[in-house]
């Protein structure tokens, strides 16, 4: 069936954009808060941070980060590149963020269409996490297979296939 096939790829289409990479921002929308450490990752392009200071998305400054695997390397680098800080993990963020401009590896200045990623935050001390809020004449079910963990990219594309449509681009 289509969800068969949907979910079948899943694992090969989130090889090609990085584990859950799809991130994205240059002089964008900011995530959660000005301030927020994150870091933005989209394959072929290079890892960026927020400034916490400007609220603006910078390129990896040595010019040779462009794709974490693991989210040990991700807290790696907020630690890399927020060393005032005391980052204790890395986690998938829940805003999506549209960034312009992102520059290839190798290349300063760049022009381009925008990339519309999910960021990683970059816990600082205990981690608390966001309410959940529910829409109105929505249910919450709890749920019950909880040995396994999707990415934002997998319900990203599950709501694709089955509504039809990218959020996102709407």
């Amino acid at each position: 069936t289509s969800k068969a096939l949907l979910t079948d790829g899943l694992p090969m289409l989130a090889d090609h954009f990085c584990s859950s990479c799809v991130l994205q921002g240059m002089g964008a929308a900011l995530g959660p808060a000005l301030g927020t450490p994150q870091v933005a990752m989209f394959c072929g392009k290079l890892v960026l941070h927020l400034n916490v200071q400007t609220g603006r998305w910078e390129p990896d400054a040595s010019g040779t980060h462009t794709c974490f695997r693991t989210t040990d390397e991700i807290r790696s680098y907020c630690q890399e590149v927020y060393p005032e800080l005391q980052i204790t993990n890395a986690v998938e963020g829940t805003q999506p963020v549209t960034i312009d401009n992102w520059c290839k590896k190798g290349r300063p200045k760049c022009k381009g269409h925008q990339h519309i990623v999910v960021p990683y935050q970059c816990l600082v001390g205990e981690f608390v996490s966001e309410a959940l809020l529910v829409p109105d004449k929505c249910k919450f079910l709890h749920q019950e297979k909880m040995d396994s963990c999707e990415t934002y990219l997998y319900w990203h594309i599950l709501g694709i296939c089955l509504l039809g449509f990218d959020l996102h681009n709407k």
